[in-house]
């Protein structure tokens, strides 16, 4: 037995499981496994735990209620099938397990492929498109039923209709609709349909609900294009509200169960009856009024029923009537025109385009002499401004300092002035100076320099 490494670093129990949950989760994340489910079992908490085995193995699965209470079909020990789950650790055990996500019977995840190939081909091929899909009878008289004589679709279609519609005339075309004889029968009985005399109106393909297997027969490529050629409207009525087949996309309508598609085909016999009597009292109603109202115009038109002479009288009173308005309506028009006029004359007096010249003339003049003005100022004041700085200019000029007798005394640097002298320690013996004077320059060399004693100044 080999003795510890007391070198490595020590690790608690969760320290491990959680390293080993994270490398798990992460090279599995989501995956489908396929085996058979034992010891299943469903506490109260409403959780799925099993064992899914092969004959070498097992994996211990837990399958959530989030999760489980969307699967139709019942799991139990010895099934077979297919799931789609997430590899973990249960740290609190350290077991290895399958958060499953997903639970089908093996076979049934082959059987929705080719559910999907065929819905994809035919809905290529133009069999599901609204255009070609044909509009229900308001008022069916003929109604096929193509189903199983015993099963409780037909039963429920019959009570149905029975109770909404008792003057309809149900045709049953008896089929299998589970079973290898079921396709075959299925197909004559939509075949039959064409060589009914007289023809049904509406037919109906029903069934109860069941598995995707229990179901597939009307999922079939010789069922479905059965159904679109079929020469009358078909209503398919196939399992539940949450099941769907190939032959309710192809049908002409799709009925969430047999019972809707019965109330889907025909109308109510009491909605019809109370219909009819609304109908009929409105109709009442309307002929009715109908009759007061041309009774009350025959009344009125006798009413204005007038003699020949009283009507030429009172022609004329109009005529008299309407020649004084007129006469009083075309003096008041005159009066209104000649004070329009007068004002007229008013505004174009006002408007007078000499007057707004002569305005217009004084203004300008008016203007020019303010500018003259405002210039002579200015320029006044300019010049007593240039005078004032070319006195102070000249108050500080060196020139003006040279004229009082003064010099600049510096050194040649090439420059006009060159570096002005201001103190002894910037010159030394034997150095050339410049002395600058009103008229001038003077050239000098330094002989020797004294310093100016304090008491001297």
């Amino acid at each position: 037995m080999l003795p510890l490494d007391h070198n490595q670093p020590i690790r608690s129990v969760t320290e491990v499981t959680t390293e080993a949950r994270a490398l798990l989760e992460e090279a599995y994340p989501l995956i489908q496994i396929e085996g058979e489910v034992s010891n299943f079992r469903q506490p109260t908490s409403g959780h799925w735990y099993f064992s899914l085995k092969d004959d070498r193995s097992q994996i211990r699965c837990a399958m959530f209620v989030n999760r489980n209470r969307s699967v139709r079909q019942s799991i139990s020990d010895g099934m077979h099938v297919l799931i789609r789950a997430k590899l973990t650790l249960y740290q609190t055990r350290g077991d290895f397990q399958a958060v499953v996500e997903h639970i089908e019977p093996a076979g049934e995840g082959a059987l929705r492929a080719a559910f999907e190939r065929l819905k994809t081909k035919l809905s290529h091929e133009g069999l599901f498109d609204s255009s070609v899909k044909r509009p229900l009878p308001s008022m069916p008289r003929r109604i096929a039923v193509i189903t199983s004589p015993t099963s409780a679709a037909f039963r429920d279609i019959v009570s149905v209709i029975k109770r909404r519609y008792p003057v309809v005339k149900l045709i049953l075309i008896p089929a299998a609709v589970q079973g290898t004889e079921a396709e075959h029968e299925i197909v004559d009985a939509l075949n039959q349909l064409d060589a009914m005399h007289p023809a049904p109106d509406v037919a109906v393909l029903a069934r109860g609900g069941g598995s995707i297997e229990d179901l597939w027969t009307f999922n079939l490529e010789t069922v479905a294009r059965s159904i679109a050629a079929s020469p009358i409207p078909i209503v398919s009525a196939i399992g539940h509200e949450t099941d769907y087949t190939i032959s309710d996309f192809v049908a002409d309508h799709r009925a969430a169960t047999p019972s809707a598609a019965s109330e889907l085909i025909t109308p109510s016999a009491l909605e019809l009856g109370a219909s009819i009597n609304r109908t009929r009292n409105r109709l009442q109603l309307f002929v009715e009024a109908q009759v007061l109202r041309n009774r009350d115009a025959l009344s009125a038109r006798i009413t204005r029923l007038i003699h020949p002479g009283r009507n030429i009288q009172l022609k004329s009173e109009r005529l008299n009537e309407l020649h004084q308005r007129l006469g009083q309506q075309t003096s008041h028009s005159l009066a209104k025109a000649e004070l329009s006029l007068q004002y007229a004359y008013q505004l174009l007096q006002k408007s007078n385009p000499l007057s707004a010249l002569n305005f217009r003339a004084t203004t300008i003049n008016t203007l020019l002499a303010n500018i003259s003005r405002a210039v002579q100022m200015k320029v006044g004041g300019s010049q007593d401004r240039l005078q004032s700085l070319a006195r102070a200019l000249n108050a500080v000029s060196p020139l003006d300092t040279l004229e009082r007798g003064y010099g600049i005394v510096a050194l040649p640097d090439g420059t006009q002035w060159g570096q002005p002298i201001s103190a002894i320690d910037q010159v030394s013996r034997g150095e050339t100076l410049v002395a600058h004077v009103a008229d001038g320059s003077i050239e000098a060399e330094v002989i020797s320099t004294h310093e100016r004693a304090k008491s001297d100044l």
